[in-house]
């Protein structure tokens, strides 16, 4: 059925038919496992209530009666049996068989009428459950055809669900969404310095007393458990608020807002600059060069290049020749400054170097007569 169903073509099952292997399963499970495990077990006890409460031998009256070929005995028999042995001992008058016969007829219609108003609900909520998912099938194709269809008559009185509410909806569960993970961040730090408290209470406490060990242990496993079913909680929770807002983008985006005609126009616009683009790359073999590259990078043009473009060009050029003279100029102005400051410092410099060697060549002239006076002395 899958398979058929995979081909272009194939007919269109609808839900009994689909449901209809998955019954046949069912069927073929309780006939095979389950059927005559209820009924036995209640004959069964039936049977031994009548032995223990009432008093008939039960194995007695199978033996006198003929059970034919099949090895059966009808229980209703033995419970008519049953009941005539109590009436003749006394232990039920007739007045009470018979309110007890009207109060269960009473009962059996009432079980059978409740019984119907169950099946009668269950059928009510699978068809309410099949109109829901129509409901959504129908949407899903409506909106995804709402252009063509809004062409023809309407085909079904089933509507769909509207846009608005549906959108709605959607943006305020969005921002419920990314709120609650915004406190479940908070409480799952909480949650860590708690954790961390607890472990280090617990490895302190099994120091004392190794049977805690176990607990820490359980412990350790609970939370990483807790801590993976949290993980895959906050992935599945990103991944539905990505899909809500790009919903909300595209929804933005679909429909006749300003905002909406502005990116049409603008992209509009863009398709019409790559066509002319490719028109002019397909049909120009001149080669461009690196200067025509910078002076297009300068001032990219709205259109076509025309004298109006090479104006504005030529205004531009000129504009940024006599910025980069005046810079040049200030440059020259502040390069000259630095030479002259240059030379001051060097002549200071020199200056200071005639000092220190006129200072050493005193100071070696006096080294020298020391030196003499030195010799002198030790001589005489």
């Amino acid at each position: 059925m899958c398979s058929q169903m995979a081909r272009m073509g194939s007919p269109i099952y609808d839900d009994d038919r689909l449901n209809k292997p998955i019954r046949r399963f069912t069927a073929d499970y309780v006939r095979r496992q389950m059927l005559g495990v209820s009924s036995q077990t209640l004959a069964l006890a039936i049977c031994f209530l009548l032995h223990q409460r009432l008093g008939l031998n039960v194995t007695v009256e199978v033996e006198q009666r003929d059970i034919g070929a099949e090895s059966k005995v009808s229980l209703e028999e033995l419970i008519h049996k049953a009941v005539d042995l109590c009436v003749k001992r006394g232990k039920v008058s007739t007045a009470t068989l018979a309110q007890v016969s009207g109060l269960t007829s009473n009962l059996e219609s009432a079980w059978r009428r409740r019984e119907l108003a169950i099946s009668a609900q269950q059928e009510c909520e699978v068809r309410r459950s099949t109109s829901q998912r129509l409901q959504l099938q129908l949407t899903a194709h409506h909106w995804l055809y709402e252009d063509l269809l809004l062409q023809n008559a309407p085909m079904s009185t089933l509507l769909p669900i509207n846009r608005t509410t549906f959108m709605r909806e959607v943006r305020k569960t969005s921002s419920a969404l990314l709120a609650l993970q915004a406190r479940l961040n908070e409480a799952q730090e909480q949650q860590n310095i708690l954790v961390a408290s607890v472990e280090q209470r617990l490895k302190w406490a099994a120091g004392a007393n190794p049977a805690l060990n176990e607990v820490m242990a359980a412990f350790e496993c609970a939370l990483q458990k807790r801590t993976t079913r949290l993980g895959l909680e906050q992935r599945l929770a990103a991944v539905v608020g990505n899909t809500c807002n790009a919903i909300l983008h595209h929804e933005a985006l679909r429909t006749r807002t300003s905002e909406a005609i502005a990116n049409d126009t603008s992209f509009m616009q863009m398709l019409e600059q790559l066509e002319k683009s490719c028109i002019l790359s397909s049909g120009c073999e001149h080669v461009i060069t690196s200067a025509e590259e910078a002076l297009v990078q300068l001032l990219i043009p709205e259109g076509c290049v025309d004298i109006n473009w090479i104006h504005k060009a030529e205004l531009l050029i000129s504009d940024k020749v006599k910025s980069l003279q005046e810079q040049k100029g200030k440059l020259h102005d502040d390069l000259f400054t630095a030479q002259e400051n240059l030379k001051k410092h060097v002549m200071t410099i020199r200056g200071f170097l005639s000092v220190h060697h006129r200072l050493v060549s005193d100071v070696r002239n006096l080294l020298k007569s020391m030196a003499k006076v030195s010799v002198n002395q030790a001589i005489f």
